[in-house]
């Protein structure tokens, strides 16, 4: 620039300042590297001064020369030097490629950085992006965490920025630089893939795919493009109750193509088909009458599946499990994984189904069981179960008797069945009943001996006393005592001695003990009931009368002394 002598000093400073660039603030501008020190670049773009900007803005170290792209923020600072800043301008670019991208629906990839509570946050060279759980998956995202660090493809749905492409502010604000969606690229990659599909693959294709949804009638595979049916049926030559059984999301899967319909886009496919049919080598190796070994594979209300060799299963019915045993449920024989014996008692080929039996493999035990056990036979059995009429007692294994509770003692009352007898006692009894015709047998513990009443009635006569032995204290009733084995009765707190009842029941421990012999006297006894009635407190009323008699009988006797029939007159006197 030249200056003339004329000019004003005004007129120059002017002249001076227009001859530099003339640079809007807040734009992007190119500079010139002219130096780099250890953390500074120092720039040229033509203004009045260099621009100066820290080292760690750049991606890598810049040299003298290098042309940059920076933001001017400001001609002239506190300090008279430009404000410039290579992130912003960096930030400012990129956004225009975002912009690009939008404009022109052109996709773009980037990093999953991280996962809020809506969606995932996407880190696109040095801008972040968002891309709600709504858009980023087909299926509902379960595990957000799997995600991250992952690469994923994504289309801009929209741009977010204080300055719009052209540095200019913008009405939004965001903490994301812009949102995304990945459904339509999945979308439009899915529909690339199902075109080369439908255009090269045909029925019998033996192809590789991915399981992506289970239901009860079978599963959804993931074949690259195009979803296919995979139905329960044609995923194992065994036998499957439950898809999950088997399979699970996610799993890898080699399928045959069954059906291809290109027109409608429709695929059905097969695992089993991939396989050999063990059926073949099934038919050819076993025949009815054969015995193999399997493991229960599956139990049902109505029997059990079972594995004779892989993908070849039979069934075992809950009727052909046992000749003896009510089996309600197969699990109350059967468990799954156990290993079993059987043999096969129908085949049926055309459908290729067989079934088997347990119960061939036995005899049946009542067959021989009517000889064994003809009535007045003694028997060692083990309580099977108790029930409120009785016990059941097995005999050997699959025959079953009833020990009813009117056949376990003579005496009326058993009392409680659970306190008598436990679940695997060992007891003796006799057979007192064979019912070949529906296979029962009862059986009794109190015919193992004759009836004791009949010993009893010959031992109580009425009026007359009676040696027993004391049994046992009942606190609350008085004392329990054994007329002759098996045959007892109580003696109440009133019928054991002569004084205040209180009196008696406080010394009873002391005055009886299980074992001691007492004599009392029978007030009753009636052989039809079972019942009989005794008095220990008669007994010795009656023996103090018979003194007094044989007192008076001689003459007075001075030996015969004031005796506990005298105590009785008194307590009788007290007591009025």
């Amino acid at each position: 620039m030249e200056f003339s002598d004329n000019m004003s000093g005004q007129d120059m400073e002017k002249a001076y300042n227009e001859s530099f660039n003339e640079v809007e603030e807040n734009t992007l501008i190119e500079a010139t590297v002219i130096d780099v020190s250890d953390d500074t670049v120092f720039l040229d773009f033509g203004g009045k001064s260099e621009a100066k900007i820290a080292t760690t803005e750049f991606d890598s170290r810049p040299k003298a020369g290098d042309v940059v792209t920076v933001y001017l923020i400001k001609q002239e600072g506190s300090d008279g030097d430009p404000i410039v800043s290579k992130r912003k301008a960096d930030s400012i670019m990129e956004k225009k490629e975002v912009y690009d991208l939008l404009k022109n629906k052109k996709c773009a990839e980037g990093i999953v950085k991280e996962a809020n509570k809506n969606g995932f946050i996407i880190q696109y060279k040095n801008l972040k992006g968002f891309i709600s759980f709504r858009k980023f998956d087909l299926a509902k995202i379960e595990n957000p965490q799997q995600y991250i660090g992952k690469k994923v493809g994504f289309y801009v749905d929209r741009v977010f920025d204080d300055t719009d492409q052209n540095g200019k502010n913008s009405k939004f604000k965001r903490t994301e630089d812009f949102s995304g969606n990945r459904i339509g690229f999945i979308l439009h990659e899915r529909d690339q893939k199902r075109k080369e599909f439908l255009e090269d693959k045909h029925e019998g294709d033996i192809v590789e795919g991915v399981v992506r949804g289970i239901k009860s009638f079978g599963a959804f595979i993931d074949l690259g493009g195009i979803e296919a049916l995979l139905p329960i049926r044609d995923i194992s030559y065994a036998h499957i109750d439950k898809v999950e059984d088997v399979l699970k999301v996610g799993d890898k899967v080699t399928v045959k193509i069954l059906k291809l319909k290109r027109e409608e886009g429709r695929v059905s496919v097969g695992m089993k088909q991939a396989l050999p049919d063990p059926w073949t080598q099934f038919i050819e190796k076993y025949k009815v009458g054969d015995v193999v070994k399997g493991k229960v594979a599956t139990l049902t209300t109505f029997g059990a599946f079972i594995t004779v060799m892989d993908g070849v299963e039979g069934l075992l019915h809950i009727s052909d499990m046992s000749w003896t045993k009510n089996i309600k449920s197969p699990a109350e024989l059967l468990s799954k994984g156990q290993q079993v014996e059987v043999m096969i008692i129908g085949i049926d080929n055309e459908a290729k189904r067989f079934n088997l039996s347990l119960k061939h493999l036995m005899s049946n035990p009542w067959d021989e069981a009517a000889k064994k056990y003809k009535v007045g036979t003694t028997v060692q059995c083990k309580v099977k179960d108790i029930v409120s009429f009785g016990v059941f007692v097995e005999l050997e294994d699959g025959i079953d008797a009833l020990l009813h509770r009117d056949d376990i003692s003579w005496n009326n009352d058993v009392g409680d069945l659970h306190s008598k007898y436990k679940v695997g006692d060992m007891i003796e009894a006799v057979v007192i009943q064979f019912d070949e015709a529906h296979n029962k047998i009862k059986v009794g513990v109190k015919q193992l001996s004759g009836d004791p009443w009949l010993s009893a009635s010959s031992k109580c006569k009425k009026g007359e006393p009676v040696e027993v032995t004391v049994q046992a204290i009942d606190p609350e009733r008085g004392v329990i005592v054994a007329i002759v084995e098996n045959v007892t009765t109580l003696i109440p707190f009133s019928q054991l001695g002569i004084g205040r009842i209180d009196e008696i029941k406080s010394t009873v421990k002391d005055d009886f003990k299980p074992g001691d012999k007492v004599k009392a006297l029978v007030l009753d006894f009636d052989m039809a009931k079972r019942f009989v009635k005794l008095s220990i407190r008669e007994y010795m009323k009656k023996e103090e009368f018979s003194k007094i008699e044989q007192y008076m009988d001689n003459g007075g006797n001075a030996n015969v002394s004031y005796t506990i029939g005298d105590a009785l007159k008194s307590k009788e006197e007290e007591n009025k």
